[in-house]
């Protein structure tokens, strides 16, 4: 059996002690990203890519998207004994994979000091400093401005041998300066890049009688032309910095052609963390490079030293949180693939939930599972019997353990061919229904994210007001667990539970809002930090209603199959010109619109499986994008606004009636508790609106017409106006598919639930 693997990566701003000049710009910080490799044995691997803007060619947003999109298939690259194929390695995430796979662990030492002597790189008023004591050799970039004081500094004792970078910025008439300095007795090992030309560098290496080190540019050359420079006598040594090799056996390769030419192969860093730093230590000695190697930048990394020949490094200790020592943590993700084996695996267990979903007895019921190693399938408990026992057999349960205890099912000889620790069903907003695999590595990096954007922490207060079989429940307990904060459980009624229980949060969907507004509970909703809206868009009128109350509004937009909120309003910005607005993309999450405005979700945190009408499914296209089937629109801020379902949008009389528009307007006439609009087929109109609606009083339905004429285009006014269906089972979301067939259903009976009809 191959044990799992995990792959993990973080992504760290480093600050640095002094600008870093980079081809022509500063740079005030360092991006790195810790990649670590894990099996279930224990086992375990750590590397670095530091991709550095104006070097590389590739972007540290174009390795993590990579990791995002294609992680899995590199683990299981990885997994076989093989290194990911060259053409999806950038050159920086090429070498940390191939050391990931050479399992590089730095040693365990107290003491973390670079196993190797190095040549720091440090600047002329460094070299006599207390910073560069003990040290041998030393990496100086030189331009036409610093060649008088290296002449003088040849009668000064304890200068260290100098390697001389001029990144093509002198030219051969320099040459006598720097052959005077040598004549001072200035000890100069050699020179990289003097010139802009590599035919002015031979000139310029055979004036000043300095010799060449190759360095710019041999990470394009091909063998022949590389072991064409090497043969020349003006060259000393090649200069290689392994993140733009591409990896172990392209780096291996220059190193072979500079022994077999006779000439020295060291190091140099791309000013990688000392972490990086230390695991390029570790290939140079493993690889038996002699001599001073060009890893000497850690000193330019707040809390490091250069110590005589060697760099002091932090301690490395990834485990740790954000601000324990190895920078600001920006981003972070992990994939895992499942071990290979002919041993069966468990069935799914389905747990029915109460009928609210959210007692402290379904909470510990899920965690019990949990702790067993169970995979769980949650069930709503307000579903019918006939249809959670339907449900739960899709999935191929053999089990369903209901409040009485254990019930066993005649489960299907298929079941799905993916596992995951948790399902749920969701009928969306398409009233169709799907099954939702969610891994709890998915929850948890989808809680990290949030919790961040809500500044959430141990001092926090959140109700627990949604259903846990809702994603959006399940978010609940993932956010509190990481954060440290309380997790309070619902009392006798939701207004009841925010007054007695005094949350600091709470999660509400549009139409627990509105119940508490008009029940005159505002003022409980005020003392909250934060009242996080989700589930559906916010009508105009309800956002401007609460925020004239006070009320702390923080909106979201999110899907069970992204692992709830993909976006999320900051303070006090959630109503864009047009509506409410849903904020901006999440960490871990992206966010694109196609050609007709279809809202697509991409990241760790969207599933990877989905069960529908008994199959399989991917719900993702082949470059990870997932169509969440809704439409919007995003201005210049990155602030997203969502429109309105794809397929409640209809066509009447060649006029697009979008269904949520109409339902909005009805539910700012007074007395309207709920409005729901359809398209139903019509031979003269291709589709008409038909409006179902819920009111307070019945003598309020003639108003309605009045209200909605004012306000919506005559092919957007409802023809049929029916009365809400006093059997519908609702829950936090309406069901559009079950009250579609209903609306079906009175068409074919002639309208008998028919309040009225419009022109």
């Amino acid at each position: 059996m191959i044990p799992p693997l995990e792959l993990g990566w973080r992504l760290l701003r480093l600050p640095l002690r002094r600008p870093l000049p980079v081809r022509g710009t500063l740079c005030h910080e360092r991006m790195v990203l810790r990649l670590h490799l894990r099996d279930a044995s224990g086992r375990q691997a750590w590397s670095e890519a530091a991709p550095l803007p104006g070097l590389h060619s590739e972007s540290m947003d174009q390795l993590l998207a990579l990791l995002r999109a294609e992680g899995s298939s590199l683990l299981r690259e990885l997994r076989g004994g093989s290194v990911p194929q060259q053409a999806r390695r950038p050159p920086s995430l090429g070498l940390a994979l191939d050391l990931l796979a050479e399992g590089f662990l730095p040693p365990a030492s107290p003491a973390h000091f670079l196993p190797v002597p190095c040549a720091p790189l440090l600047g002329l008023e460094q070299l006599h400093s207390p910073e560069a004591a003990g040290v041998s050799h030393a990496k100086l970039k030189v331009d036409p401005s610093s060649l008088p004081v290296l002449q003088d500094l040849g009668s000064v004792t304890g200068t260290p041998v100098l390697r001389l970078d001029g990144n093509g910025r002198l030219r051969v008439e320099h040459a006598d300066a720097l052959r005077g300095s040598r004549e001072k007795g200035l000890r100069l090992q050699w020179i990289e890049d003097p010139c802009a030309t590599w035919e002015e560098s031979l000139a310029f290496s055979r004036e000043s009688g300095l010799p060449l080190a190759l360095d710019e540019g041999v990470e394009h050359m091909d063998d022949g032309e590389l072991a064409k420079r090497l043969a020349r006598p003006e060259v000393a040594a090649l200069v290689l910095k392994p993140s733009l090799s591409g990896g172990l056996a392209i780096l291996g390769k220059g190193v072979t052609l500079a022994r077999q030419a006779g000439k020295l192969p060291v190091f140099s860093s791309s000013f990688e963390s000392p972490f990086g730093l230390r695991q390029l230590a570790w290939l140079a000695r493993r690889l038996g490079l002699g001599g001073p190697q060009g890893l000497g930048t850690a000193g330019w990394f707040e809390g490091t030293a250069v110590r005589g020949q060697a760099q002091e490094l932090w301690p490395l200790c990834p485990s740790l949180p954000a601000g324990s020592g190895e920078g600001e943590l920006l981003d972070w993700g992990r994939c895992r693939i499942e071990p290979a084996t002919s041993r069966a695996r468990k069935r799914t267990l389905a747990i029915e939930l109460s009928s609210q979903g959210n007692t402290l007895a379904d909470r510990e019921r899920i965690e019990q599972g949990l702790s067993k190693g169970q995979d769980l399938f949650l069930l709503n408990g307000r579903l019918p019997r006939e249809r959670r026992i339907e449900l739960a057999r899709d999935l191929g349960c053999s089990r369903m353990a209901t409040p009485d205890g254990l019930e066993e099912l005649d489960p299907p000889a298929t079941r799905p061919a993916h596992g995951a620790r948790l399902w749920v069903a969701t009928g969306g907003s398409s009233g169709r229904s799907r099954l939702v695999a969610l891994d709890a590595e998915q929850l948890e990096d989808a809680a990290r994210g949030i919790n961040r954007r809500l500044g959430l922490d141990a001092a926090d207060r959140w109700l627990l007001s949604l259903p846990l079989y809702h994603v959006g429940g399940l978010g609940i307990l993932w956010r509190c667990r990481l954060a440290g904060a309380t997790l309070l459980h619902m009392r006798d009624g939701l207004a009841r539970s925010i007054t007695e229980c005094e949350p600091t949060v709470i999660s509400l969907v549009p139409a627990q809002l509105q119940q508490l507004l008009e029940e005159g509970h505002a003022h409980a909703l005020r003392a909250c930090r934060i009242v996080l809206m989700g589930g559906a868009p916010l009508d105009d009128g309800l956002y401007r209603r609460a925020m004239s109350l006070g009320l702390p509004l923080r909106l979201s937009y999110g899907l069970s199959e992204a692992t709830a909120a993909v976006c999320l309003s900051d303070p006090a910005e959630g109503r864009l010109p047009d509506g409410p607005g849903a904020g901006r993309v999440l960490p871990r999450r992206e966010l694109s619109l196609d050609g007709q405005q279809r809202i697509q979700v991409r990241g760790t945190c969207v599933t990877r499986h989905c069960r529908v009408d008994g199959r399989d499914v991917d719900p993702r296209d082949a470059e990870g994008w997932l169509d969440t089937g809704d439409r919007g629109v995003v201005d210049a801020a990155g602030r997203l606004r969502v429109l309105g379902r794809v397929d409640q949008r209809i066509q009447s009389g060649g006029e697009n009636v979008q269904c949520e528009r109409v339902e909005e307007v009805l539910r700012g006439c007074p007395g309207v508790r709920q409005a729901l609009v359809v398209g139903v087929p019509d031979k003269r109109w291709g589709q008409r609106p038909v409006a179902v609606i819920q009111l307070a009083e019945q003598a309020l339905a003639p108003k309605i017409l009045d209200h909605a004429a004012v306000r919506l285009a005559s092919y957007e006014l409802p023809k049929i106006w029916l009365d809400w269906p006093e059997d519908l089972q609702e829950g936090l979301k309406v069901p559009r598919g079950e009250l579609r067939g209903w609306v079906l259903q009175q068409q074919e009976a002639g309208w008998p639930a028919r309040l009225f009809q419009g022109e």
